[in-house]
C-alpha cells in the first residue's frame, strides 16, 4: 500500500507539472532575429552597396533556405551597382531573412513593389537581412525623392542640403 501511494504522489506532482510546462512553453514567444538600431551614418558605412530598385522577381532556391530577389535599379546610392541587382535573404524572418521578401510571411507580393536596398557582399552575393535599413517606399516617397535629387543638382555647388534625423 505504501508503494502504491508513492506511485500516486507521483503522478500527482508530475502531471500538473509537467502540463504546466507546457502551457507556458505555448506562451513564449521566440525570436531567434535580433536586431540593435543602426543610423543612417553607420548603415551608410556597414553595407556595401545601397541602392533604390524596383523588384521584379522573388524565388526560392533549391535548398528552400533563402530567396533570391531581382530589382532594376533606378539610382545607386553607394557601392558599383549594375542595372539590375540579385539579392538574397533568408526564407524565414526568424532567421534575419528581410519579411518583405518572403511573401509567404508578410503576405504581400513584393513583385512590382520600390525599395530602398541596403546589402553586404560576401563572396560576390549580395545579401539583405531583417536587421538591415532595407525598406518598402511608397510611390509618393519615390516622387519626393526624384524632386529632391532634381533640386540639389540645381542648386548652386556651395549650397547643400541638410537633413536633420
Amino acid at each position: 500500500k505504501i508503494e502504491d501511494s508513492i506511485v500516486m504522489m507521483s503522478y500527482d506532482f508530475i502531471l500538473p507539472t509537467v502540463f504546466g510546462l507546457l502551457l507556458l512553453s505555448l506562451s513564449v514567444s521566440i525570436q531567434a532575429c535580433k536586431c540593435a538600431p543602426v543610423s543612417i551614418p553607420d548603415a551608410f558605412c556597414e553595407f556595401d552597396l545601397i541602392f533604390l530598385g524596383n523588384v521584379t522577381s522573388v524565388t526560392t532556391s533549391e535548398s528552400d533556405y533563402e530567396n533570391i530577389i531581382s530589382l532594376d535599379v533606378l539610382k545607386c546610392l553607394k557601392g558599383d551597382c549594375n542595372s539590375t541587382e540579385t539579392v538574397y535573404t533568408s526564407a524565414s524572418s526568424a532567421s534575419c531573412g528581410y519579411i518583405y521578401f518572403v511573401p509567404s510571411e508578410s503576405g504581400e507580393d513584393p513583385v512590382g513593389e520600390l525599395f530602398l536596398v541596403y546589402s553586404s557582399s560576401d563572396s560576390g552575393k549580395n545579401n539583405v537581412n531583417g536587421c538591415s535599413r532595407t525598406k518598402k517606399i511608397g510611390s509618393d516617397a519615390y516622387d519626393l525623392l526624384m524632386e529632391i535629387d532634381a533640386l540639389s543638382q540645381l542648386a548652386e555647388p556651395r549650397q547643400t542640403l541638410s537633413y536633420f534625423y
